[in-house]
């Protein structure tokens, strides 16, 4: 199995020395098919929960310190250095910024589907999984899903969500479920 597809031990491993080793394996992560770069995503949403460095909430995304942030900037250096409260959809695209980069501030965060965030996410995951992840996180249907999903699924996304007390514990389920089911959430 790939290095990167190892699930970080955060008890053993420092925050430091996980962040260094998500910049060194860059080109590995690169290479990748896609769904094992969304194995290695819902790993490293867990690492940033663990770490102290993401608290799920329902918000797409919001960083401690966004006005230290300058527009058209990188968005890897903030995003490894503040602490950001995100929903799954936007978890999801904070792992995938805080590993890859290849994203600039623009001044705010979008959760609306057609967002270049969002667009930036849709690089691994497709419309509807992120809405099924959103839905089961938020244990509640939203207006702005874009996908076809059926009533029977969103009862399920939500009874999955449902399973968990607490946005911590229920976004890791949700990760521990991307990265069980070989890089896709299943209900």
């Amino acid at each position: 199995m790939n290095a990167l597809t190892v699930a970080v031990d955060t008890s053993s491993v420092s925050k430091q020395q996980w962040l260094k080793t998500i910049t060194e394996d860059n080109e590995r992560f690169e290479a990748l098919p896609k769904k094992a770069k969304r194995v290695v995503i819902a790993q490293d949403v867990i690492a940033r929960i663990r770490y102290n460095m993401l608290r799920p909430d329902s918000v797409f995304l919001s960083m401690e310190d966004e006005g230290a942030v300058e527009l058209h900037e990188d968005l890897q250096c903030p995003i490894n250095e503040q602490v950001c409260t995100a929903c799954a959809k936007g978890s999801m695209f904070i792992a995938l910024v805080g590993r890859a980069n290849h994203f600039k501030y623009r001044g705010d965060f979008s959760i609306q589907s057609d967002s270049v965030e969002i667009e930036k996410t849709k690089e691994l995951f497709t419309q509807k999984q992120l809405d099924l992840m959103e839905i089961a996180f938020e244990r509640n249907t939203y207006d702005w899903a874009k996908s076809v999903i059926l009533e029977a699924e969103e009862d399920r996304a939500i009874e999955f969500g449902n399973g968990f007390n607490n946005p911590d514990d229920r976004l890791i389920g949700i990760c521990e479920n991307i990265i069980e089911n070989n890089g896709t959430f299943k209900i």
